[in-house]
């Protein structure tokens, strides 16, 4: 079992999300946005992060370049789906700026929880 950050400006994807990790006995924490998130990192308890990558204010790249600078041994999938920025695009700078892992939307629950069992293996013992 993992604690999971989701961060999803679309409550209906973060609430799928959430569904999906339940079902596989993770815990899910939900932020609708990357807005003032690492001024509270600190106080957040997680293991692994999902972040959405285009979401206005602040978007999922800009979410792992932080969160590499403060918490480097998280592991963070990425997903995107959005139709007016191409998802490949997007995911491919997610992992070239740190995700672990990259999902298009619409993925399945075996997908999901495949990449978050993976994230778990990753992280150090």
């Amino acid at each position: 079992m993992a604690r999971v950050l989701i961060i999803d400006d679309d409550e209906q994807v973060a609430g799928l999300i959430s569904e999906m990790l339940l079902a596989g006995g993770h815990e899910p924490v939900m932020e609708k946005s990357g807005i003032g998130l690492l001024d509270r990192i600190g106080k957040l308890s997680f293991e692994i992060v999902i972040t959405d990558i285009v979401m206005p204010e602040v978007d999922g790249i800009e979410i792992i370049r932080q969160l590499r600078e403060v918490r480097p041994e998280v592991p963070i999938i990425a997903i995107s789906g959005n139709e007016n920025f191409p998802a490949a695009v997007g995911l491919k700078f997610a992992r070239a700026f740190g995700a672990f892992q990259s999902l298009f939307k619409p993925f399945s629950m075996k997908e999901m929880l495949s990449a978050v069992d993976e994230a778990i293996q990753s992280l150090p013992k």
